[in-house]
């Protein structure tokens, strides 16, 4: 059944465990047979998606099962926010342009549900969770959070090193003006290389 399918699929936001390929094999044809009885259960179809990811070959069928539920649940914020978990992994840019859509979404419920919390710095926080994990996905990351002071703090504090010392000239570039440039550069200096931090501050 789907649900059993489900079960052979344990979705800590959107991860697979490490199942044989006999059995995801065995979950995607029940997830597939699943959706031939209701075509309309958005939940199959992300499974069927996240299940796609760990065979070569398929992400067309990733990209059109996600798209599909993304159709089928045009409001929820958590949906492009476990669609990118499962493609951080795989693909960054496409986890990128996910937690775009997550964030867009965000902001289209706070500005029906006024009454809401600030859904928009709810996302956030789980966007830099999954792109701290890898350089690759935080400098994927950074395009969204160079809009705003507190974005900007927030991309630099959780940044690994490597990529702070990469991109924190840009990130200081976008600065609003000497007093964030003087956060930000404290952060660099104190959670990035201090070397690098001076050797900036120091060029002509």
């Amino acid at each position: 059944s789907p649900q059993e399918a489900a079960a052979t699929t344990e979705t800590n936001g959107s991860s697979v465990t490490a199942a044989g390929p006999d059995r995801l094999e065995q979950a995607l044809r029940v997830v597939e047979d699943g959706l031939q009885t209701v075509p309309l259960d958005p939940q199959l179809w992300y499974l069927r998606g996240l299940l796609a990811l760990h065979f070569e070959g398929m992400e067309a069928v990733t990209e059109q099962s996600f798209a599909q539920q993304r159709r089928l649940e045009p409001m929820p914020a958590g949906v492009a926010l476990r669609q990118a978990d499962g493609w951080r992994l795989v693909d960054p840019a496409r986890a990128a342009v996910l937690w775009g859509e997550a964030r867009r979404r965000a902001e289209a419920t706070a500005r029906v549900a006024a009454w809401s919390p600030p859904r928009p710095l709810l996302v956030d926080p789980q966007i830099l969770a999954q792109a701290a994990t890898s350089d690759a996905l935080m400098a994927e990351a950074w395009p969204l959070f160079r809009d705003t002071p507190e974005r900007r703090l927030a991309w630099a504090t959780r940044a690994p090193v490597s990529t702070r010392d990469r991109l924190m000239p840009e990130v200081l570039q976008a600065a609003a003006g000497p007093e964030e440039r003087q956060v930000l550069l404290e952060v660099w200096r104190t959670r990035g290389s201090r070397a690098a931090a001076e050797a900036y501050e120091q060029a002509p």
